[in-house]
C-alpha cells in the first residue's frame, strides 16, 4: 500500500493542478519523515525498475537526489545520519540499483543516477565510508556506456565535499585526475563524453591543488585542454571556461606558464561567435585581478584591440544577457586596475575614446562612453573636461543615455572636480529621471550617490590632493555643498519616493536608490537636522511595516522582503549616527521586533546597526541579550558573523560592566567554536572576539584561563598542511587573544604556572612555519611577555634569537623593521 501511496503522489506532483501538487508534495514530505529508509528504498526502486515510465522515473530521480542533499545545513546534518543510520548491506544494494542505471540511454535518467551516487558520496566519505568509491569510477569508466553517469557523480561529490565538508583529497586527487583527463586525450571518444569530463573536471578542481603542484600535471592538463577544443565548436567554447577556471584557482602556480598559455589563448581570436569571445575577454579579466603586470602589460596593445572591437553592439545585441559587450567593459575595467599605465593616460586608449566621443555618431559615442566608464582613474581632471560635456549632452538620448549616465556615475567617484560646474543640471537631471521612475533611474541613482560619496571623501581630508590648486579646490566644493544644502529636501523626497515605489523585484534598483538616500543623509548639516528627527520615525514605520509582512510572507517572498527590511535598518543606522541626540531608545523596540521576526539578514543588520552605536544600546542588553545568545550558536553565516562582532563591540565599550553577560555567552562562544557545523572562516573572528573580552575584563578573566589555554593547546596541536589559510588565520589569532589575556591577567599566580605551557606553544609554532602575520603576532606577544616577565619562562633563549632571525631574512618589510626593533629590546648573550 505504501508503494502505491508513493507512486499516486508521484504522479500527482507532475499534474498542472496546484492544489494537486501541493497535497501531492506534502504526501511526500510526510512518507520521507516517517520511515526514511522504506522511502528511499521505494525511490530507488521506482527510479531503477525498467518497467516504471519515463516521467515517473524523472520525479522519482529528483525526489532521489534531493532526499540525499539539501543546501540547507540542519536538512543536510538529517540525511546524513539518516542514511548512515541504514545497514550497510541495504546501503550498497541500493548503490549497486543506482550504478545500474549509469547505462540508462536516456540523458537525463543517467546524470540523475550519477548525481544520486555522488551525493552518496559525499555522505559517506567523511564517515569513513565508502573508501574505493573514486577506484570503483575509474573501474565503471572502462564501460563507455557509463562514462557520463560516472563523470556525474565524481562532479557532484567533489563539488559537494569541497563547498560544505572540510574533506581532504589528497589520498584521492590523482585518481580523480587521471579519470577526467582520459577522456579528454582519447580522440576515440565522442563529444558529449568529452564535455561531461570538462564539467567534472571543473566541479573537482579544488580538490586537485596538490595535483598541480607538479609542472607534468599542469602539461597534461594543457594537452587534454588543447585536444578537446579542437574536436568541434561546442567543445572549444568549453574547453576556454575549463581553463580560464584553472587559470583562476591556480594562476600563482602557473606563472611560469602564463605565457605559453597567452599564446595559445590568442589563437582563439580569429573565431567569430560571441561565446568564444566571452570566454577571452574573461581570460584577460581573471589574469588581471591576478595582478599579473607582466604578463598584462606584454600583451596589452594587442589585447586592448580586440577588446575595443568587442565594445561595439552588433545587430542581434541583448541587453539581457552577458554578451561581448559587457564583458569587454569588465575587462577594461581589470586591466585599468593592474597596468602600469592607467589606460585613460595611455595615448592609444584616449586617442581612441576622444575620436568616438567626438564623432557624432551616436553608436560611436555610446561605446566611447562605456570604454570611458571602464578606465577612468584619478587625477584624470584635465582630460576629461571636453568628454564631461559630451557625456552630458547625450545623457538624455535614447541610444546613448545608459552608457553615459553610468560613466559620468563613474566619473563623479573618481573625478568630482570635473563635473562641479554641471552639477545644479545633473541633480535636476537625475531626479526627473528618478522621479519619473524611467528606465535609467538605477544608474541616475548612482550618480547621485557617487556625488554624495566624493563631497564625504573630501569632507572628511585632513588635506586635498595637489593636483589643482587648492584654493581652486575649496571654491569647487564651497560650490557643490551650496547646490547640495539648496536642494536638500527637494533630493530627499524623490529618492523616497522612489523607494515607495520601486517594484520589490527590482533589487538592483533598490541597492542604488537606498545607497544615495544612505550618502545624501551623511551630509546632513545643522539646518537640515530636523528633518533627520522626521526621517527617523519614517524609517521606523518602514520597519514595522516590513516585520509585519516578512512574518506573513511564504518562503517565495521571504529573500525579496527581508532585502527591504535590511535596507531601512542600514538607513535608520545612519540616521541615528548623523542626528546630533540618542537615537537608541527609538529604535530599540523596532531592532527588537526584527530579532523576534522569522530569520533574514535583517537580523544581522540589526546586530551591525547595534555594533556602530554600541555605546548609545548597552544599556539595553538586558534585553537584546535572549537574542544574542540564541544567534551567537546558529548556522547561518551572516547573522552569526554580525553576532560575534557585536559581542566583540559590547565588551570593549563596557569593560568590567560585561562580566555578568559574559558568564552566559562565553560558554556559547565555545560551543560555537568546537561545532562542526559552524562555517570555519568565521571561527578565527571568535578568537579574537575573547582578546577583547579579556581586555574588558581584566583580572576578572581568570577564571576562564583554563578554557583558554586549552584552546591554544589544540590549536598549536593542528597541522597547518591541512588547510594552511584557515590553520594560519586560526594561529593568528590565538596568539592576538593569548597576548591580550596575558596583558590583563599577567599578575594573576595562575597565568604564572601556564606560562611555560605558553612558551612551549610558541615554540611549536615558530617550528612549523607561519604566516607573516602570525609570525608579527607572536613577535609582539614575546616582546610583551618579555616587558612583562623579563628573562624568566626561557623567554631570553636562542630560540627567540633564531626566530628574530628568521624574521629579519623574510621579504615582509614590515616584519624586518619590527624584528630590527625587537633586537634592541631583547638582551642576548
Amino acid at each position: 500500500m505504501e508503494r502505491e501511496k508513493i507512486i499516486s503522489h508521484l504522479y500527482n506532483a507532475l499534474q498542472p493542478d496546484a492544489n494537486l501538487r501541493q497535497q501531492a508534495e506534502n504526501g511526500i514530505m510526510e512518507l520521507q519523515t516517517k520511515d526514511y529508509s522504506y522511502f528511499i528504498e521505494n525511490m530507488v526502486d521506482i527510479f531503477t525498475d525498467s518497467r516504471s515510465e519515463l516521467q515517473l522515473k524523472l520525479i522519482s530521480g529528483i525526489i532521489l537526489k534531493n532526499s540525499l542533499h539539501s543546501k540547507d545545513q540542519a536538512i543536510q546534518k538529517a540525511y546524513e545520519e539518516k542514511w548512515c543510520a541504514l545497514d550497510s548491506l541495504k546501503r550498497d544494494s541500493l548503490k549497486t540499483k543506482i550504478i545500474g542505471s549509469f547505462s540508462n540511454p536516456d540523458e537525463k535518467i543517467h546524470l540523475l543516477s550519477g548525481s544520486s551516487l555522488g551525493h552518496i558520496a559525499r555522505i559517506e566519505l567523511p564517515h569513513k565510508m565508502y573508501q574505493d568509491f573514486f577506484a570503483s569510477m575509474e573501474m565503471y569508466l572502462l564501460d563507455i556506456s557509463k562514462a557520463a553517469a560516472v563523470y556525474e557523480a565524481i562532479g557532484v561529490c567533489c563539488n559537494c565535499l569541497i563547498q560544505e565538508t572540510s574533506f581532504v583529497f589528497d589520498d584521492v586527487a590523482n585518481s580523480i585526475f587521471n579519470v577526467c583527463m582520459q577522456s579528454l586525450v582519447d580522440k576515440r571518444l565522442d563529444a558529449n563524453i568529452k564535455e561531461a569530463s570538462l564539467k567534472c573536471l571543473m566541479n573537482s578542481f579544488e580538490a586537485l591543488e596538490t595535483v598541480f603542484k607538479e609542472e607534468s600535471s599542469i602539461r597534461y592538463f594543457m594537452g587534454g585542454i588543447a585536444e578537446t577544443a579542437c574536436v568541434n565548436h561546442n567543445l572549444a567554447k568549453k574547453s576556454l571556461i575549463c581553463l580560464n577556471r584553472f587559470v583562476y584557482l591556480f594562476h600563482a602556480l602557473l606563472k611560469p606558464k602564463m605565457f605559453d598559455i597567452v599564446s595559445y589563448i590568442n589563437n582563439f581570436w580569429n573565431i567569430a561567435d560571441d561565446d568564444t569571445k566571452v570566454q577571452l575577454l574573461e581570460f584577460w579579466t581573471i589574469v588581471s585581478e591576478a595582478g599579473d603586470v607582466d604578463v598584462v602589460n606584454a600583451n596589452l596593445d594587442f589585447t586592448l584591440s580586440h577588446v575595443f572591437k568587442a565594445l561595439r553592439k552588433g545587430e542581434d545585441y541583448n541587453e539581457q544577457s552577458w554578451n561581448p559587450h559587457k564583458a569587454a567593459s569588465a575587462c577594461l575595467e581589470a586591466i585599468n586596475g593592474v597596468v602600469r599605465e592607467k589606460l585613460l593616460h595611455k595615448q592609444t586608449v584616449f586617442e581612441f575614446i576622444d575620436r568616438e566621443m567626438l564623432s557624432g555618431d551616436k553608436e560611436r559615442i555610446d561605446v566611447a562612453a562605456v570604454a570611458l566608464g571602464s578606465v577612468v582613474s584619478g587625477d584624470s581632471e584635465e582630460q576629461l573636461v571636453r568628454l564631461v560635456k559630451v557625456l552630458i549632452n547625450n545623457m538624455r538620448d535614447p541610444v546613448t543615455e545608459e552608457s553615459c549616465l553610468w560613466a559620468l556615475a563613474k566619473i563623479c567617484e573618481t573625478n568630482f572636480y570635473s563635473i562641479v560646474e554641471h552639477l545644479p543640471f545633473l541633480i535636476s537631471q537625475t531626479c526627473d529621471i528618478i522621479w519619473n521612475n524611467y528606465q535609467t533611474s538605477t544608474s541616475a541613482a548612482w550618480i547621485l550617490s557617487c556625488i554624495f560619496q566624493s563631497l564625504q571623501k573630501y569632507k572628511n581630508m585632513d588635506k586635498l590632493p595637489l593636483h589643482i590648486p587648492v584654493d581652486t579646490q575649496k571654491q569647487f566644493l564651497t560650490y557643490a555643498y551650496d547646490q547640495i544644502n539648496q536642494h536638500f529636501t527637494y533630493i530627499l523626497q524623490v529618492l523616497v519616493k522612489a523607494t515607495e515605489n520601486a517594484k520589490l523585484e527590482d533589487s538592483t534598483l533598490r541597492v542604488a536608490l537606498f545607497s544615495a538616500l544612505s550618502e545624501l543623509i551623511r551630509l546632513t548639516n545643522d539646518a537640515n537636522q530636523a528633518l533627520l528627527d522626521e526621517f527617523i520615525k519614517y524609517c521606523i514605520q518602514k520597519i514595522n511595516e516590513c516585520v509585519v509582512a516578512v512574518n506573513k510572507a511564504s518562503a517565495n517572498y521571504i529573500p525579496i522582503i527581508e532585502d527591504v527590511l535590511s535596507n531601512y535598518v542600514i538607513l535608520s543606522e545612519v540616521i541615528s549616527q548623523e542626528r546630533k541626540k540618542d537615537s537608541s531608545k527609538l529604535l530599540l523596540n523596532p531592532y527588537l521586533d526584527v530579532l523576534k521576526s522569522k530569520p533574514t539578514t535583517a537580523i544581522g543588520e540589526v546586530y551591525i546597526a547595534i555594533s556602530h552605536n554600541v555605546s548609545d544600546f548597552s544599556p539595553y542588553l538586558n534585553s537584546l541579550m535572549p537574542f544574542i545568545s540564541r544567534d551567537v550558536t546558529c548556522l547561518d553565516e551572516f547573522i552569526l558573523k554580525s553576532a560575534i562582532n557585536l559581542i566583540g563591540c559590547l565588551a570593549n565599550s563596557m569593560q568590567t560592566d560585561f562580566f555578568q553577560a559574559s558568564t552566559h555567552l562565553i560558554p556559547l562562544l565555545i560551543q560555537t567554536l568546537s561545532s562542526k557545523e559552524v562555517p570555519k572562516k568565521l571561527k578565527p573572528s571568535i578568537l579574537s572576539v575573547f582578546g577583547d573580552i579579556a581586555l574588558a575584563l581584566g583580572q576578572y578573566f581568570e577564571q576562564y584561563l583554563d578554557v583558554s589555554l586549552m584552546i591554544f593547546d589544540q590549536i598549536v596541536g593542528l597541522d597547518r598542511k591541512s588547510d594552511e589559510k584557515y590553520i594560519d588565520d586560526l594561529r593568528h589569532n590565538v596568539i592576538v587573544m593569548i597576548d591580550c589575556i596575558v596583558m590583563t591577567t599577567s599578575e594573576s599566580q595562575k597565568m604564572g604556572e601556564y606560562m611555560y605551557r605558553i612558551v612551549e606553544g610558541i615554540k611549536v609554532l615558530i617550528n612549523t612555519g607561519n604566516s607573516i602575520s602570525t609570525s608579527s603576532a607572536i613577535l609582539n606577544l614575546l616582546l610583551d611577555l618579555n616587558s612583562l616577565y623579563g628573562s624568566n619562562f626561557d623567554l631570553n633563549g636562542r630560540w627567540i634569537e633564531s626566530f628574530l632571525y628568521e624574521c629579519l631574512y623574510s621579504k615582509d618589510n614590515t616584519l624586518i623593521q619590527e624584528a630590527n626593533d625587537a633586537f634592541q629590546r631583547f638582551k642576548f648573550e
